[in-house]
C-alpha cells in the first residue's frame, strides 16, 4: 500500500472518529457502547496507518541515504535477490559457490551487500555465516516496528559491548552573579555523575524451517523469517524499554523518570491534569517534549475538549502528526492502561532515555542440529541496554493514578 494510500484510510478513520463525537454531541448524550467501540476501532486504525505512513517515510529516506552515499542502487533485482537469500537460507557460505557457479553473473553477491554475522563475538570457527545485507536490516526495522520508546529515545550504536559510563550533570541551580571591579571572583564546582549502559542479551530464539518450505515457497520467505526473528526480539526490549527496573535489565523510561503528581480518579485524567502535567516538565526541555502513552490513555484524551468545546486530541492534515494540546506524540503500547495506581502517560523531552544497541543484529544459521528432521533453525542475537540520563530529574514526568 503506498503513502498516499495510507494517508486517505488514516483520514477517512480520523473523519469516521470525529462524526460519532459529534453526532453524540449533537444529541447532547454519551455515546453508545456499540458508538464507543466503533470510536475506539476508528482511533486505532488511524494511529496504524500514521504509524506506517512514518515507516515507510523514514524507510524511503533512509534508502535514498544509502543509495547517494553508495553513488548506486543498492537493491538487487527481486529475482536474484530472492535467490541468493533461499541459497543462504538453505547452504550457508557454500552459497557463495554455488551461486556463483549457476549464475557468474551476480552481482548481488558481491562481499559488498553480504554482511558477516557470528552468533558469538569471534572468528568463522565460532559460527560465522554470510547473511544477505538486507536480510540483517529486516530484521532491525521489524524491531524498529514495535519501537515505543523507541521512536522518541537517543540512539546510540557501540562497537562493543563492555560497561559504558554515561556522564551527566545538574548544574540548574547555580546561576552567575555580578561581580564589582576588582573584587575577587568566587569558584562554584560542578558536579558530575554518571549512569552505565550495559549490553543485554537478547535471543530471538530459534525458529526452525523446513528445507522443502525453503524451496518450493511461494512467498518471501526470507522477509517472513527476518520479520519474525525482529518482532521477537522488539517484544522483549519494548517492555523493558518502557518499564524496565534497570536491575539485570534495561532501565525503562518511566522507571527512570519521576511522578508529577496523583491524578483526582483512578480511571481518567482531567484537562486541568493534562495542562499540569506539561507544565511540570522545565521549560528548557518543554521545548523538545512529546507526550508518550498507552493506548487506553490516548482512548481518553481522544474524547476530551478544552473550555471551548475544541477536542484535545488534534488530527490533522496528510502527512503531518496528530497532536494533543499542541505536542506530538507516541504511542506506546507496553505502558499502563488507565487504572487505579498505574503509570499510563508520560510528558518531556524523550531524547533524556538512551538507548544503547551493541554492533548490528546476530544472526546464526544451525543446519547440522536440525539436520535429522530436514530442517534449518535460524536465531537473531542482539545486545541492547537503556536508561534515563537526566541528572536533573526534571527532563519527564507522568501521571499516577489515584489507587481507588
Amino acid at each position: 500500500m503506498t503513502i498516499a494510500e495510507l494517508t486517505k484510510r488514516k483520514n477517512d478513520a480520523v473523519q469516521a472518529a470525529r462524526e460519532l463525537l459529534n453526532r453524540a454531541d449533537g444529541e447532547s448524550r454519551s455515546m453508545t457502547d456499540e458508538e464507543s467501540t466503533n470510536f475506539d476501532k476508528a482511533i486505532a486504525d488511524s494511529e496504524r496507518y500514521a504509524a506506517d505512513i512514518d515507516k515507510r517515510s523514514r524507510l524511503d529516506a533512509l534508502e535514498a541515504q544509502q543509495n547517494e552515499s553508495r553513488g548506486r542502487i543498492t537493491r538487487p533485482e527481486t529475482r536474484t535477490s530472492d535467490t541468493g537469500l533461499r541459497d543462504w537460507m538453505l547452504h550457508g557460505t557454500d552459497a557463495l559457490n554455488i551461486s556463483l557457479r549457476n549464475d557468474p553473473l551476480r552481482t548481488d553477491l558481491d562481499y559488498d551487500k553480504w554482511q558477516t554475522r557470528a552468533l558469538s563475538a569471534g572468528t568463522a570457527t565460532a559460527g560465522a555465516e554470510l547473511v544477505p545485507e538486507g536480510f540483517a536490516g529486516q530484521i532491525e526495522r521489524a524491531m524498529l516496528a514495535y519501537g515505543g520508546v523507541r521512536e522518541g529515545a537517543s540512539v546510540i550504536r557501540t562497537s562493543t559491548g563492555n560497561d559504558l559510563p554515561w556522564p551527566t550533570s545538574d548544574d540548574t541551580d547555580n546561576v552567575g552573579a555580578i561581580l564589582a571591579e576588582n573584587a575577587a571572583d568566587s569558584e562554584q564546582d560542578v558536579e558530575f555523575g554518571s549512569v552505565t549502559l550495559k549490553a543485554y542479551k537478547y535471543t530471538s530464539k530459534i525458529v526452525r524451517v523446513s528445507t522443502e518450505l525453503i524451496q518450493d515457497a511461494g512467498v518471501d520467505i526470507g522477509s517472513l523469517l527476518a520479520d519474525m526473528l525482529g518482532e521477537r526480539i522488539a517484544r522483549g526490549t519494548a517492555v523493558h524499554f518502557a518499564t524496565g527496573t534497570g536491575t539485570n535489565q534495561p532501565q525503562g523510561l518511566i522507571t527512570g523518570s519521576t511522578s508529577a503528581f496523583t491524578s483526582s480518579s483512578a480511571t481518567t485524567f482531567t484537562l486541568d491534569e493534562l495542562i499540569n502535567l506539561t507544565f511540570s516538565v522545565d521549560e528548557e526541555y518543554r521545548r523538545k517534549a512529546k507526550f508518550i502513552l498507552s493506548p487506553s490513555a490516548l482512548s481518553v484524551i481522544s474524547k476530551m475538549k478544552d473550555d471551548n468545546g475544541q477536542p484535545l486530541w488534534r488530527p490533522v492534515v496528510a502527512g503531518a502528526p496528530n497532536t494533543i494540546l499542541g505536542y506530538n506524540y507516541i504511542v506506546c503500547p507496553e505502558l499502563d492502561s488507565v487504572a487505579a495506581t498505574k503509570k499510563p502517560i508520560a510528558f518531556g523531552d524523550l531524547s533524556k532515555y538512551r538507548i544503547r544497541d551493541v554492533r548490528d543484529v546476530q544472526v546464526a544459521r544451525l543446519q547440522e542440529r536440525y539436520a535429522e528432521y530436514h530442517q534449518i533453525g535460524f536465531v537473531a542475537i542482539s545486545r541492547h541496554d537503556g536508561r534515563m540520563v537526566d541528572a536533573s530529574g526534571a527532563a519527564i514526568k507522568y501521571i499516577t493514578m489515584k489507587s481507588s
